[in-house]
């Protein structure tokens, strides 16, 4: 059964790197260079798949992604999608201690906790409150090319951070919405290689629900009150 799942987890993560290279080379470049944006898209897909198999060693290409994707970010005017992977390498730190606390025996994958109504009644409510307060700060004062559509990626991502580094599994509900905005903000300025891996991303979302609902049983005592 191990066999069955380790295959098709290489698989999974084989047909994404493949759909990101022939999606980036047939789509017309961006505001960056072509191998730039393939790459960091590659890296980026890598270690949200192993993200989504739980796996502690996505921290490994995440980091070098988050530099890369800051710079797609900044050329393509993104302001707080750019001060948003400031906010990822900072508490990505913290991931790395968290998730090495929260390893199972093989020390290699999380086991994740879930949480509670209030948590997540919470959760909205800030996210909400986050994409006025930042959609208004990038229109008036920052000028940004899609301010609010950025304001609500940063919002969801704020909540979905905090909760991927603390080993939630509701993290996945977040990217989901996520994913879906940043799809259509990459497809609006033309960077093709980063809506590649916001598809794939997209559909990640659903394989890590299930995944981190795995060892749902393990984790009820763990339900965080808000």
């Amino acid at each position: 059964m191990s066999f069955i799942k380790n295959k098709f987890r290489a698989l999974y993560m084989a047909a994404f790197i493949i759909f990101t290279v022939i999606f980036t080379i047939m789509m017309p470049d961006g505001h960056t260079a072509m191998w730039f944006a393939m790459l960091t898209a590659l890296l980026g897909t890598v270690s949200t798949v192993m993200f989504a198999q739980k796996n502690i060693w996505a921290y490994v290409p995440s980091f070098v992604f988050n530099f890369m994707y800051m710079y797609i970010c900044w050329e393509s005017r993104l302001w707080l999608e750019f001060g948003e992977y400031i906010f990822y390498n900072v508490t990505m730190v913290y991931g790395v201690y968290a998730w090495y606390k929260q390893l199972e025996k093989d020390k290699t994958h999380v086991i994740p906790k879930r949480l509670s109504p209030k948590a997540w009644v919470a959760s909205i409510v800030a996210t909400i409150v986050l994409t006025v307060g930042f959609g208004t700060f990038d229109k008036f004062v920052l000028d940004g090319a899609v301010p609010y559509m950025d304001a609500l990626s940063i919002s969801f991502t704020v909540i979905a951070q905090i909760l991927i580094v603390t080993c939630y599994r509701e993290q996945w509900f977040f990217w989901f919405v996520l994913d879906g905005i940043s799809i259509v903000t990459f497809a609006l300025i033309g960077e093709w290689a980063m809506v590649a891996m916001y598809v794939c991303w997209f559909i990640n979302t659903i394989y890590g629900w299930v995944e981190w609902s795995h060892n749902e049983k393990k984790i009820e005592t763990d339900t965080v009150e808000a």
